[in-house]
């Protein structure tokens, strides 16, 4: 091959890729057409409207081929079904915080499981009391006082009930939180269960 020839050659490559690079420069990016199943169904720079509801995952990509933006269309059940878990998702999520936040309180009001029995011993000191009165009440009541007198007792109780489950589920994560164990009962000593008030 004659240099002049080689110059020729070396020039219409030249103008063939500037070209090529100034159509790829003008032309859209290119999208890939992915469906439910995982089949690609179109490759271009646009994609043609009668296969765009087939459509699951549309990507854009560079010039290399990479993968730069991808968009997912979801039917209506499958958008429900993502907004139920996302929903979950940030219900667990705020769950954590709420608990985080009670063991710091909880850590930062007890140095010690007799604290917390202390504090048990007066939120249910007032009940007791209210119970005993009305227990009392109960004895003089007649007719239908008797059931009001009554059912003011049981929602007494209940509420008794209720605080001392409280302190109890608090005992448990001091624990956990401290990594302590429940104190041993005296040697011999019979494991008597929590007496509830009458």
């Amino acid at each position: 091959m004659s240099t002049s020839t080689a110059r020729f050659a070396n020039k219409t490559s030249l103008i063939f890729a500037l070209i090529f690079a100034a159509t790829g420069a003008q032309a859209g990016a290119m999208k890939k057409c992915v469906d439910a199943s995982g089949k690609t169904l179109y490759y271009g720079d646009t994609i043609p409207p009668d296969l765009l509801p087939k459509c699951k995952n549309l990507s854009e990509l560079s010039n290399k081929g990479i993968e730069k933006k991808k968009t997912e269309y979801l039917n209506a059940e499958e958008r429900k079904a993502k907004a139920d878990e996302d929903a979950a998702k940030k219900a667990e999520k705020q769950k954590e915080v709420d608990q985080a936040r009670k063991d710091k309180a909880l850590l930062a009001t007890y140095t010690t499981e007799k604290e917390i029995d202390l504090t048990r011993d007066r939120n249910l000191k007032p009940l007791d009391l209210q119970i005993q009165t009305l227990q009392d009440d109960l004895k003089k009541a007649k007719g239908a006082n008797v059931q009001r007198v009554q059912a003011q007792i049981d929602q007494k109780k209940l509420e008794r009930e209720a605080v001392r489950q409280r302190f109890e589920a608090d005992k448990v994560r001091f624990r956990e939180l401290t990594g302590t164990t429940p104190p041993a009962p005296p040697k011999g000593a019979p494991i008597v269960a929590p007496k509830p008030a009458q």
